[in-house]
């Protein structure tokens, strides 16, 4: 499962129709089975008298080794060595090109030669090969599957040392059977084309290994990889092959943002496919959680974007009038996991939808509960180490500047209350849970400046103690 899918992971669908899905698998899983082994024995049947076949074709053929016998005796020139030494004209060097007719006859050419006096050189150090590329790559030995042992027959090399940091080797593995690749194809197609089950469907029945885990991996990739053998039981019916290209849909924002993300640049300088320059500065996007509940965003400063824009409609009487379906709701999803704090405004753009309606949606697929479970940890940490950590020194610099910055935080925090006040009084406000919080989130404010001014004070007053009783140590002589 994806980070997406992680995200965004809906119970209500499990608990509605486990038991639908449990049935269904079931059936899925009946008909791979019974389609699978009938495969196995039509292929079982078919592939020793194929092998002894190709077995019995590599043995000699004594009349076809006389043919050839025959005609490389007709090619030789069984001229005097002096008298083709008389025909050819040693001053200007030539080559003979002979070739052969279908009738057996032979057509012989001259090419003249052209004669390049190279001066020696030294020769270039041993080295293991030469990137054909503008950049260097850094490829650092860690734990993987060895291939094979390089410099083995070197005396110089030493392969105990090399094969330390080596995890397992390619040839005590396990090797995968073709048969069983040709099995599991053929029982794929039957399923699909026969039975008409979707690829999805033959994925989540796991009786065959993955289809198409990405657009480099899965079944069917591997075996657009290969030459497959064209057996019998794979021609009994005329349907079409497999889909071994893939690329996701149009409409799939999802599947385009998986593929195209681990490839392209995330720099919007740099158009290099996989570069490795950026690789470390700008990481792949990975599913973030939100940290902006729907209330603080209620609360944000900010002008509407318009006259549907969600500052102005916060009650619940609208939002069960909302009701997204299929690729929109898709779209949101996706764009919310890479940006999941960003404002309905900008996501209203992006989803050619309401703002108010885009609020709602987000407003049920990240939860304030939800939210205030990830949020709520770091604030508490950091409020313990804000207000009760102990100080090393205080100083009359520190102390004035934390007391102009608390009298800013006053006149914003009291202008910031005002706009959103104003703000809700435009509103129409119809739920009474509604205006609980935002009475809450007011007096929550109040709080944050009592303390704020408090701590200000209290600054204030240690700093300016400090300050004295340096100045008295510096009048009080050292011998007192």
């Amino acid at each position: 499962m994806s980070d997406f899918d992680e995200l965004f992971s809906s119970d209500p669908l499990e608990q509605e129709n486990q038991e639908f899905l449990d049935s269904d698998l079931a059936k899925l899983q009946k008909v791979g089975t019974t389609v699978y082994r009938e495969v196995w024995t039509e292929f079982y049947k078919w592939e020793p008298d194929y092998c002894q076949q190709r077995i019995d074709s590599l043995a000699d053929d004594e009349s076809a080794a006389w043919v050839v016998t025959t005609k490389l005796s007709e090619m030789i020139d069984h001229n005097e060595p002096q008298v083709l030494d008389n025909e050819m004209d040693m001053d200007s060097p030539s080559c003979v090109f002979a070739r052969a007719n279908p009738d057996g006859t032979f057509t012989e050419s001259r090419i003249p030669l052209e004669e390049i006096f190279v001066e020696y050189f030294e020769p270039h150090p041993n080295y293991e090969s030469c990137l054909p590329t503008n950049k260097s790559f850094a490829c650092g030995r860690g734990s993987f599957n060895l291939p094979f042992i390089p410099y083995e027959d070197e005396p110089e090399f030493d392969v105990k040392e090399f094969l330390k940091g080596i995890d397992s080797f390619h040839w005590e593995s396990d090797h995968e059977d073709p048969d069983i690749q040709l099995i599991d194809l053929e029982t794929a197609r039957r399923m699909h084309y026969v039975y008409d089950i979707s690829l999805a469907d033959i994925d989540r029945s796991k009786i065959l290994p993955r289809l198409r885990e990405s657009d480099t991996f899965g079944l069917l990739w591997e075996a657009s990889q290969r030459d497959l053998i064209h057996w019998p039981g794979a021609a009994f019916n005329e349907h079409e092959e497999l889909p071994t290209s893939y690329a996701p849909a149009s409409d799939d924002l999802r599947g385009r943002l998986n593929s195209i993300l681990p490839i392209f640049c995330p720099n919007l300088n740099c158009m290099q496919a996989k570069c490795p320059t950026h690789e470390c500065l700008y990481p792949v996007y990975d599913a973030e959680k939100p940290k902006v509940t729907s209330i603080s965003m209620l609360l944000s400063e900010g002008d509407p974007c318009g006259e549907e824009c969600f500052r102005y409609h916060v009650d619940d009487s609208y939002a069960d009038t909302v009701n997204w379906e299929g690729p929109d709701s898709d779209i949101l999803a996706v764009i919310l996991a890479t940006t999941a704090d960003l404002f309905p405004c900008l996501l209203a753009i992006l989803c050619h939808k309401p703002c108010r309606e885009v609020f709602v949606m987000r407003s049920r697929l990240f939860p304030d509960h939800r939210i205030q479970d990830v949020v709520d940890e770091p604030i508490e940490r950091l409020r313990k180490k804000k207000f009760f950590s102990k100080p090393r020194f205080f100083n009359c610099r520190e102390a004035f500047v934390t007391k102009v910055t608390t009298q800013r935080m006053q006149q914003n925090w009291a202008a910031r209350m005002s706009i959103h006040m104003s703000q809700f009084r435009r509103a129409i406000i119809k739920d009474h849970a509604t205006v609980d919080r935002v009475i809450a989130m007011r007096i929550l404010c109040i709080v944050r400046v009592i303390v704020g001014a408090t701590l200000a004070a209290s600054v204030d007053g240690k700093g300016a103690r400090v300050i004295e009783e340096r100045s008295l140590a510096k009048r009080t002589p050292a011998n007192a």
